[in-house]
């Protein structure tokens, strides 16, 4: 019977592994940008997107690792989804053909907890990243 309770708990912590392993798969650290076409495209922001950041590095962003820190791109709507794969495909080069960055439709958006809202501003000398900063690509 012992062996059995074990063979079980066992089992608990594989499964638990398991759900943690898909909760950290799906969260993704990201901001919802609201802005005026009129003034900025979504083109030139996704430009900017791509110069400010290291799109190469899979599920890390600096000294930050883990899937919730991988490049991603998530979208409203169609016609945003087809602009950026287009831009995607445009930097590819500029960064060796080698940007692992996903886009995809959005499923969910939920803010962050209070903490990290406008956390830089709350912590001025909280956080720096030494890959970002803005390239001339």
């Amino acid at each position: 019977m012992q062996k059995l309770v074990l063979l079980m708990d066992k089992l608990k912590i594989q499964l638990i592994n398991k759900f943690v392993e898909v909760i950290q798969i799906v969260i993704a650290e990201v901001l919802q940008i609201s802005y005026d076409p009129s003034t900025v495209s979504l083109k030139e922001l996704l430009g900017f997107f791509y110069k400010t950041h290291d799109p190469t590095t899979l599920n890390s962003q600096g000294p930050d690792q883990g899937t919730q820190y991988r490049s991603a791109i998530f979208t409203h709507d169609d016609e945003d989804l087809k602009i950026a794969k287009q831009v995607t495909e445009e930097y590819q080069p500029k960064w060796g053909n080698a940007i692992v960055t996903k886009v995809e439709p959005i499923k969910n958006f939920y803010d962050a907890e209070d903490y990290h809202q406008l956390y830089l501003h709350n912590n001025p000398s909280g956080y720096e990243c030494p890959t970002h900063f803005v390239r001339n690509i």
